[in-house]
């Protein structure tokens, strides 16, 4: 199944790669989940070159449908497009004004799914791991969000849960 932090407590390449090798429809799955919906919108921008659609409008809308595709794919796809919001060089200025929502305008996920995550990834439950903990998020970012949280010895503090989709 899916690879967590507690996992693998240093940094080992030839490790992960064998837990990969044992475990390769992980692999397929995330590599269906980004490219099935990259690849739509990619044939949709071969059929407007080979259709010569062409125009402002129709930028802007492949646009919008390029920064839905990255940020429903996850964190590492957030990322990328929030380098070329900043790439006059790269992207049209279209994209660079959609992308560029990436930057601070990624919606939170649900709490229930941050919890499910922190328990995951402790291997503990959220009660028995918090004396309180947040409603609601106070912050909330491509690579995941954060909870006032107080320890049950009585630090108050943070907690984060990354995003499900790496």
């Amino acid at each position: 199944g899916r690879l967590f932090a507690k996992d693998f407590l240093t940094y080992s390449p030839s490790e992960i790669k064998a837990y990969y090798d044992r475990n390769p429809i992980p692999v397929l799955v995330r590599l269906l989940e980004v490219g099935v919906p990259v690849g739509k919108w990619l044939l949709n921008v071969a059929l407007d070159l080979l259709m010569s659609r062409k125009g402002k409008e129709l930028r802007k809308q492949r646009a919008r449908e390029l920064r839905r595709v990255l940020a429903d794919a996850g964190p590492t796809s957030i990322k990328i497009g929030q380098a070329l919001s900043n790439r006059p060089d790269v992207v049209p200025a279209e994209y660079m004004e959609e992308l560029q929502q990436l930057q601070d305008n990624v919606g939170a996920f649900a709490t229930e799914e941050a919890m499910a995550i922190i328990e995951e990834e402790s291997g503990r439950s959220v009660e028995e791991l918090f004396e309180f903990f947040s409603p609601e998020p106070v912050a909330s970012a491509s690579l995941g969000q954060v909870y006032r949280a107080r320890l049950h010895r009585g630090a108050a503090g943070a907690a984060g849960a990354a995003g499900a989709a790496g």
